[in-house]
């Protein structure tokens, strides 16, 4: 968020690059820079999962992860379906299946997974 960084890649050939705030490294072959999403790692510091333009399947993957729990749901659907909003990770998950219906996605708990059922008709919120 603030300050830069130096990042250094030891191999053949030593690189190094200076990141500014707003910037993170992908080591490929060769360091390359990138732009990140500040807001989403000041959310997580701050106790809420953040999602800009989220497919459900993304928002799912962060789901799973935080819950412990599989989620099933209709791979399609799921990438086609964006939405931008902000959960508190300290919500229990039917709150979360709540939030989540507002969007038109259901869910429903059998044999320790989440089914998920994802309305077609529902414009990306």
């Amino acid at each position: 968020m603030h300050g830069k960084v130096k990042v250094t890649r030891k191999n053949k050939e030593q690189q190094s690059l200076i990141l500014q705030p707003g910037q993170q490294t992908l080591a490929h072959t060769n360091l390359q820079k990138a732009n990140s999403d500040i807001s989403g790692i000041i959310a997580w510091k701050n106790g809420l999962f953040s999602f800009r333009r989220s497919s459900v399947k993304n928002i799912v993957r962060e789901l799973e992860r935080w819950y412990n729990i599989d989620f099933v749901v209709d791979q399609t659907a799921a990438e086609n379906r964006l939405i931008t909003g902000e959960i508190p990770r300290n919500v229990n998950l039917d709150d979360v299946m709540q939030i989540l219906s507002y969007f038109d996605i259901q869910g429903q708990m059998k044999n320790n997974k989440v089914y998920l059922t994802i309305k077609n008709n529902s414009i990306n919120r």
